[in-house]
């Protein structure tokens, strides 16, 4: 499983992209379940940097609950 890829920001800020698959509102899952579920800060649904997301209903591994 490709996990993420890096994309930097002229301003500095680095998103991590998700590689995996996606539900039909563009979200990142694993084995059917969300994965790093929240709200990304930086605007883009498909980063999983743990920096730019506030955390909503996630487990310690990362997927929702």
């Amino acid at each position: 499983m490709k996990v993420e890829h890096v994309i930097r920001y002229g301003k500095g800020e680095v998103c991590l992209a998700w590689r995996g698959d996606f539900d039909e509102a563009d979200n990142p899952i694993h084995n059917g379940k969300l994965f790093m579920p929240g709200v990304r800060n930086c605007g883009h649904r498909d980063c999983i940097n743990p920096e730019h997301i506030k955390q909503e209903g996630r487990t310690q591994d990362g997927y929702s609950d």
